[in-house]
């Protein structure tokens, strides 16, 4: 099996505990090989920074970004991160970005390139809570996305929102994304 790493995020705004880690702990006792996993602070470029640190010492033949989606009732896989940040809340650091640009001179977006079209159809066969959704927004995970795509072209990176656990139970996520990673 190739070198899998899986990030999630600290707690944020008023949700303190974030999901993503409970389902990459959940994933560490369910997946059928042995992963890497990195909890990032919910900060603009410090997130990413953090991330390949991480993995110019440990490399990874492909990486999922997990991140919370509140209100959201599926799993969405994400085609692409736009080169912007931008949003009404902070980060965990106080910033706040006003429509900036994330590499000045980069691309519009970078799409994912996990096997989305493959998961999707599998969701779909095995009536999973998947849908895909067109981009990550504008916030932290929008950020970590382009970022690690912008420096890593190659490496196959693609970025998944989980709901709250009173939206899609932690159970099914695990089911969900178990299956999805062993494709």
């Amino acid at each position: 099996m190739n070198r899998l790493l899986i990030t999630g995020f600290e707690g944020f705004l008023e949700h303190t505990d974030n999901p993503t880690a409970t389902v990459i702990e959940a994933l560490h006792e369910t997946l059928p090989f042995a992963f890497d996993s990195l909890i990032l602070p919910v900060e603009y470029g410090s997130a990413a920074q953090t991330l390949i640190a991480h993995i110019e010492n440990t490399p990874a033949d492909r990486i999922v970004l997990l991140g919370l989606a509140a209100g959201r009732k599926t799993i969405s896989l994400e085609h692409h991160a736009l080169n912007l940040n931008h949003s009404i809340y902070p980060d965990n650091a106080g910033v706040t970005p006003f429509l900036e640009p994330i590499e000045p001179h980069g691309p519009a977006l970078y799409a994912s390139t996990l096997p989305l079209k493959a998961w999707l159809k599998e969701a779909q066969s095995m009536d999973y809570p998947v849908t895909l959704s067109t981009d990550a927004g504008s916030y932290v995970c929008n950020d970590l996305f382009y970022r690690l795509r912008h420096r890593f072209p190659k490496l196959p990176i693609g970025f998944i929102h989980v709901p709250l656990f009173k939206d899609c139970p932690l159970a099914t996520q695990t089911a969900t994304l178990n299956h999805l990673l062993t494709l």
